[in-house]
Parts: C-alpha cells; structure tokens; sequence
C-alpha cells in the first residue's frame, strides 16, 4: 500500500539521518582530540549491541502479541 511504502521511505531517511549525525559526531569528537579512537570505537560497539538487544526485545514481544 502506498502508506506502508512511504513508512518505509521515511524509516530509511531517519536512519540514515541519524547514523550521519553519528558519524559526524564521532568524527568530531576524534577531531578535537577529545577522546581516543579506542573510547569512539569502544561507544559505538556498545550502541550497536545496544540497538540489537532492543531490536531482539522488541520483535520478540511483538511476535508473542500477534500468536
């Protein structure tokens, strides 16, 4: 349909809106010597298992309320 179509054409935008923001932060943060690349490294592993424990969660939760 074309609502789910334009859900997912905004979805993508926002993702890739904030991982830009992201990168330009951890760019930023190394730029002005403000923290080491293993601390930028460090932060974005733990944001990335963090997005993937909550994915988890999430889908789980919504695959028990649907069956």
């Amino acid at each position: 349909s074309p609502e789910r179509k334009a859900s997912i054409i905004w979805s993508i935008i926002v993702q890739l809106l904030l991982f830009v923001l992201a990168a330009v932060s951890s760019y930023s943060r190394l730029y002005l010597s403000q923290h080491f690349a293993l601390d930028v490294l460090a932060g974005m592993c733990i944001g990335v298992l963090s997005v993937a424990i909550v994915a988890h969660i999430f889908a789980t939760a919504m695959r028990r309320k649907a069956g």
